[in-house]
């Protein structure tokens, strides 16, 4: 639910971007989802069976475009609570 609701927030946010400052938040977001995508997708096992389960060691990268998007995430929201967007 974290993640899905965090993707919402980064495409929105991308949508919305207007300043050299805001699409390059945007694009952090986007980099941290697209990280995580990316690297987690062939893990899945959906698109073509890779012999193994979905273990730690093959999710250390993943982790890192969850770990992006998470940050992105909160920063703007604790952005938002103080009213200063920056």
């Amino acid at each position: 639910l974290a993640f899905v609701l965090a993707s919402c927030h980064a495409l929105q946010r991308l949508r919305s971007a207007k300043g050299s400052a805001a699409a390059g938040r945007a694009e952090a977001a986007i980099l941290g989802l697209a990280t995580f995508l990316l690297s987690f997708l062939p893990m899945t096992n959906i698109l073509f069976p890779i012999g193994t389960l979905v273990a730690e060691r093959l999710l250390y990268i993943p982790s890192l475009g969850f770990l992006l998007l998470l940050v992105c995430f909160l920063r703007d929201l604790a952005g938002a609570r103080s009213g200063t967007f920056r």
